[in-house]
């Protein structure tokens, strides 16, 4: 493919996801000025509904929604560990976490998905992980975590919403899409042929077997399981009542989350805005009606605030520098050069 239509390309998904965020920004602001909300509190104007309700949340609850926000990466980042291991190129435990919460950043950039890969697979190299190494896992492991989610939500709706097939169909074809290219012939077989042209001579990739996807897929079911009680917590804050059935609300929660967490993925907009939020909020409004997108609106803000509090703090961990690297002298004694290094290569 000429460099001429790569650019065409890259032009044609941004202006997509420019589409899709102006539409859902314009959806909202519809809600917003929605009799339906207006009718919720008539002495206030839907705007001042959202900014009363937000400021006025349970504080505890909030806090709680976003540690379990996440401890539900945490999950998904464990299993990246673990592929890591598998694949006989370990990372430690410390490192390998503040390059997952480092890369989840990038995909809040006009490039989304792609420069959060760029960052994880970036820090690994620098605790001596290939670079194929390292992007197999991270691929293999965001699959597994999309794939879990939709079978997550399909299992859930099942059983709570066996009479709404549009739902349970959209949850299947998510899964479809996510849980396809992680069978172990399927993922195996296109690393190979993809990476062929790529693959130094004497080289081997990570393969994956059914171990792989069964651990990752219970590793990461718990990780939802999380993230849905991160959605109960954020409706606990906003108004007690709406959690008058605990197992019942954190199990709805978990499927809804799945759904539109994974169809945000699905759409590729940068961290899956406006697709995610609109989702969710037709998900959660025949049940709290119009103030759905109140919920939708300050989970977002909770989980961004959330991120960018866990990157700052494992921003300072320190982490090891593999031999070799550049600004790294090669004839440095290795168990000094992996040993502890400060966030900018510099020895404390």
């Amino acid at each position: 493919m000429s460099d001429r239509w790569r650019g065409w390309i890259a032009l044609a998904k941004a202006l997509l996801a420019l589409l899709i965020v102006v539409g859902v920004v314009w959806f909202f602001v519809r809600v917003l000025q929605s009799d339906e909300l207006q009718a919720t509190d008539p002495g206030r104007t839907p705007w001042e509904i959202v900014r009363d309700d937000v400021l006025g949340a349970n504080g505890v609850a909030l806090v709680l929604a976003g540690v379990l926000y996440l401890a539900g990466l945490g999950f998904s980042a464990a299993l990246w560990v673990l592929l890591l291991a598998w694949a006989k190129e370990p990372l430690a435990a410390g490192a390998a976490v503040r390059a997952y919460f480092l890369g989840h950043l990038g995909k809040y950039t006009p490039i989304g998905k792609g420069w959060s890969f760029l960052i994880r697979v970036g820090l690994a190299m620098q605790g001596g992980v290939r670079a194929s190494t390292a992007a197999v896992t991270t691929i293999y492991e965001t699959l597994t975590t999309m794939a879990a989610g939709a079978l997550v939500a399909a299992v859930l709706l099942l059983f709570e919403f066996g009479g709404d097939r549009a739902w349970l169909g959209s949850a299947l074809g998510l899964l479809a899409l996510a849980g396809l290219p992680i069978l172990p012939g399927v993922f195996n077989f296109l690393v190979e042929r993809v990476g062929a042209r790529f693959r130094k001579p004497g080289e081997a990739w990570a393969r994956f077997s059914t171990r792989a996807l069964l651990a990752g897929i219970g590793l990461t079911a718990c990780g939802w399981a999380l993230l849905g009680g991160s959605l109960a917590a954020t409706l606990w804050a906003l108004d007690p009542d709406w959690v008058a059935d605990p197992v019942r609300v954190w199990l709805r929660c978990t499927a809804f989350i799945a759904v539109s967490y994974v169809a945000g993925f699905v759409a590729s907009t940068p961290g899956g805005l406006g697709v995610r939020e609109l989702v969710l909020q037709q998900l959660l409004a025949p049940t709290i009606g119009a103030r759905a997108v109140v919920v939708v609106i300050l989970l977002r803000l909770l989980w961004t605030v959330a991120e960018l509090v866990a990157a700052g703090v494992v921003y300072w961990w320190p982490h090891h520098i593999a031999p070799g690297l550049p600004g790294v002298p090669s004839d440095e004694d290795p168990g000094q050069t992996r040993g502890y290094m400060g966030p900018h290569g510099d020895r404390p």
